[in-house]
């Protein structure tokens, strides 16, 4: 059915080129999408879908047609399709001169904003060379601040190893010095050791024979030397009592003045709070007493206006009793006059 179709129908004509910029502009002016100017290659089956299938190519074609007249025209007028009758190529011409106008001053403000916004772009890629080229070198001078550091820290670090090498220097030589005196004084000791040593073997001799006379003295000696001891330990805790007692009676003279200030303080904050509650009574009486004189003169000064307001409403209402008889007579004046006339 396709093919009976194509057989009813022109040519079929050339398909515009869809990347080119005048067909793409001529498409946005004439509101066609690319899916509108694809061939339907689906069959018909029934003589609605024929005739729906020929309608749509005929539109197809018509503006695949237009599509080309669009993108053709140039600045001394419109491209010519020989497919459309005179009288209605005239019609489109003179649209489509207007259309190209409007799109030739939209075409005008987009480059205008086109340049503005490449001129936008490149002030922000300076910007952004700018911002990086000054990151660079701060990242620069960190580095060497960073380096300079290192270095110093480095040569600190050697003067600190050299000072502490010396420092474990003397003190291995200290220790080496006392070792050297350490084993010179055992020397000493273990030579006076043995000389007395054999000091105290020629001696034995002599203590063996006077033992039970240095027995006899030491027995005295011992008992001498219990009974001193016994003294002394009598001694002390006599001495002992007594400090304790003078801590304690220092401490009792101490709690009785402690007691004392006590009683004193609190005989003061009795005194200072009746001082207070009387001073607060006075304060009070007094601030009564003045609120009582205010309260009294605003009722006088509310007697007075209330007096004060009697009296105008009555000269107002004597002025009313004067003016409506002054008016009265008027008027009858008038009307006597008015009826003489």
């Amino acid at each position: 059915m396709t093919a009976s179709v194509e057989t009813t129908m022109q040519p079929e004509p050339l398909m515009p080129d869809l990347s080119s910029p005048r067909v793409q502009a001529a498409m946005r002016v004439l509101g066609v999408l690319p899916e509108e100017l694809e061939r339907r290659t689906e069959l018909a089956t029934g003589e609605k879908e024929q005739r729906k299938l020929a309608m749509f190519e005929r539109k197809r074609r018509q503006l695949i047609d237009e599509i080309h007249v669009l993108s053709t025209a140039g600045s001394g007028g419109l491209g010519v399709s020989l497919s459309i009758p005179h009288s209605q190529r005239r019609r489109q011409n003179a649209f489509l001169n207007k259309v190209m106008e409007a799109e030739r001053a939209n075409l005008e403000r987009m480059e205008i904003a086109a340049k503005r916004d490449v001129q936008k772009v490149v002030m922000n890629e300076l910007e952004t060379k700018l911002v990086m080229q000054q990151g660079a070198k701060r990242l620069e001078d960190g580095e060497a601040r960073l380096n300079r550091l290192i270095r110093d820290r480095d040569e600190k670090l050697r003067v600190q190893r050299k000072e502490a090498q010396k420092r474990n220097e003397r003190i291995a030589e200290v220790r080496m010095r006392a070792a050297s005196e350490q084993a010179k004084d055992a020397e000493h000791t273990m030579h006076q050791l043995e000389e007395a040593m054999q000091r105290v073997e020629s001696k034995m001799g002599a203590l063996q024979e006077g033992r039970a006379e240095t027995r006899q003295q030491s027995a005295e000696k011992l008992a001498s030397i219990q009974e001193r001891q016994h003294r002394l330990v009598e001694d002390k805790l006599h001495s002992r009592e007594h400090q304790y007692e003078t801590i304690m009676n220092h401490h009792a003279e101490t709690t009785d003045r402690l007691q004392q200030r006590l009683q004193s303080r609190q005989s003061q904050s009795e005194e200072i709070l009746q001082k207070q509650q009387s001073s607060m009574m006075r304060v009070r009486e007094k601030w009564e007493n003045k609120q009582r004189e205010i309260q009294e003169h605003h009722f006088n000064n509310l007697s007075r206006h209330e007096k004060a307001r009697e009296k105008r409403q009555a000269a107002a209402q004597e002025y009313a009793r004067n003016l409506s008889k002054a008016n009265s007579k008027a008027r009858s004046a008038f009307e006597s006059r008015y009826e003489n006339v």
